[in-house]
């Protein structure tokens, strides 16, 4: 049998709701006291619903001493622009590791992965060893996406002419 592919829809997202629910007409997270606003900052998966019930990323990217950082509009969190991260450079930073929390809440949604995978990054709790296994399967599903960008990009550069240029 062929395995399906399973398009999640992000909407029906706990976290994607709550943060929703409370963006301001400046775009930004707003609740109704302080504790809160720190909780849906904490909730927040850098992406909002568009005028057109659409998911849009709230997040511009800058170039910070050379390394690319995604700065997201609604939470004002920062994490780096990478869809790779080294073994190495992961195992010294598994201590530290909430801005890669960060980004891997903004894949997961890019990605269009599960809802329950996106509201277990957004909740951010006691589970540290699953979380390393999610971020696996996030990052190598990031990678696949990058390559079939790159094949898209690489086929229109060749196909310029269209079909009636070719023999």
């Amino acid at each position: 049998m062929s395995k399906k592919k399973q398009n999640y829809d992000v909407k029906r997202s706990n976290a994607f709701k709550k943060v929703s629910a409370s963006i301001t007409k400046k775009g930004k997270i707003k609740g109704q006291n302080k504790k809160e606003t720190k909780t849906l900052r904490k909730l927040c998966i850098h992406h909002k619903r568009g005028k057109d019930g659409s998911v849009k990323p709230t997040v511009y990217i800058r170039n910070v001493n050379g390394e690319p950082i995604c700065f997201c509009k609604q939470c004002g969190a920062s994490f780096p622009a990478k869809t790779f991260v080294p073994e190495k450079e992961f195992a010294n930073t598994f201590n530290s590791f909430k801005s890669y929390n960060e980004l891997v809440k903004y894949l997961s949604v890019a990605c269009r992965m599960d809802p329950e995978t996106i509201d277990f990054f957004a909740d951010f709790s006691v589970r540290c060893g699953v979380w390393k296994k999610l971020l696996n399967r996030t990052m190598k599903i990031a990678s696949k996406h990058d390559i079939i960008n790159k094949k898209k990009k690489k086929k229109k550069q060749n196909n310029i002419y269209g079909s009636w240029g070719m023999k």
